[in-house]
């Protein structure tokens, strides 16, 4: 740019070498740079080229593939297990509704839950202290599946898997009677009356209904108890829990 300034300076002198003032040169000088030098600099400004700026290019993401968990091949019969004191047993049930029959000798607190793959608790199936010998039903509903037992004792323990047609049956009309924890098949009409017998019975006492994958409470009381209850038309399954003996007189309609 200061080239450029240089050849209109010399450019304007020589135009005024005929004669003008210094003032008249200087005002002359002036004008002419006013004039050249914003152009200059805007020609200058023209002649850099140009670039497009960068492409942000893509920060790549690590995001990790979801490994599926693996899973046990299900048991294609009874799981039967056994042991003494505290412990945690496999037992994959497949997810197929069954039974468990569970028995313990100890004479102090006897605890047992039934877990999934992911390690959540499904169920407390037993919670007694002394002696126990009943069966319990696991993985009645679609969203339960039994992968390992946990237990709590001092004493030694069994646990036996079986499929749930092996659970007790009643052919309506029927009385059938039994002591502590049980599961019953319902068989023959559809009936919604009941008569209870656990008069014999202490602690917590309560029957439960299935139908299809749904679950509701038929009776829900502390023992000794007795009473005639309805309950759905729909049920096909009984489970009881009790601590004594108990009778239930199922009336078909």
């Amino acid at each position: 740019m200061q080239r450029i300034v240089l050849v209109v300076i010399v450019l304007v002198l020589a135009a005024c070498s005929s004669g003008p003032s210094d003032a008249e040169i200087q005002q002359t000088v002036a004008a002419a740079v006013d004039q050249a030098v914003p152009a200059a600099v805007q020609a200058t400004v023209d002649a850099i080229p140009t670039q497009a700026p960068p492409t942000a290019m893509p920060i790549p993401t690590d995001t990790p593939t979801a490994t599926p968990r693996p899973t046990s091949t299900p048991s294609a019969g009874p799981i039967s297990i056994s042991g003494s004191g505290d412990s945690i047993e496999s037992a994959d049930t497949g997810g197929r509704p069954s039974i468990a029959h569970i028995t313990y000798t100890g004479g102090s607190n006897f605890v047992v839950r039934n877990y999934d793959a992911s390690g959540e608790r499904i169920k407390l199936l037993v919670n007694t202290i002394g002696a126990y010998d009943g069966t319990v039903g696991i993985d009645l509903r679609d969203d339960e599946h039994t992968t390992r037992f946990g237990i709590e004792s001092s004493g030694s323990w069994t646990i036996e898997v079986l499929p749930l047609n092996q659970a007790r049956e009643a052919q309506i009309p029927e009385v059938i009677e039994g002591n502590g924890d049980d599961v019953v098949l319902l068989r023959g009409d559809a009936t919604d009356l009941m008569t209870v017998d656990a008069s014999l019975a202490n602690g917590t006492f309560s029957i439960w209904g299935f139908y299809d994958d749904l679950r509701y409470p038929v009776i829900y009381s502390t023992a000794p108890y007795t009473g005639t209850v309805l309950m759905l038309r729909t049920t096909h399954l009984l489970t009881i829990e009790a601590e004594g003996p108990w009778s239930l007189d199922i009336t078909s309609p």
